[in-house]
């Protein structure tokens, strides 16, 4: 009877802790490295404003964000401006999939973006 409430308790837990909804998710994240930072901004509306640095370029695109999985965003940037595209700093991967590590954490490559507390 014990290992049976287990596996329910345990079920229900991991049901709980994988499902998001895009409300979830609004916010903003911030992850900072010895020579990178990352902001990302997730409004209500469905839009976000992204910006790194590495080392010494700076980048970011702005556009909209969706949950395409349970556990998996996508942000689709804008179209950038021809002036915008020779720039130094360009963004040219303009769709970026990241993954929900719990309800307020998200990984983008190799980096966790955490929430920025107020």
């Amino acid at each position: 009877m014990a290992i049976k409430l287990l596996l329910l308790a345990s079920v229900l837990l991991s049901s709980c802790a994988s499902s998001f909804s895009q409300t979830d998710l609004i916010g903003n994240y911030h992850a900072k490295g010895k020579d990178y930072s990352y902001d990302l901004k997730l409004s209500k509306d469905s839009t976000f404003q992204l910006t790194t640095w590495h080392i010494e370029v700076k980048s970011g695109c702005q556009g909209t964000w969706r949950l395409i999985q349970k556990d998996t965003l996508l942000l689709r940037c804008s179209e950038a401006e021809p002036h915008e595209a020779l720039q130094g700093g360009y963004m040219s991967d303009r769709e970026k999939e990241i993954l929900v590590l719990g309800k307020r954490k998200l990984k983008m490559g190799n980096v966790t973006l955490k929430p920025v507390r107020k």
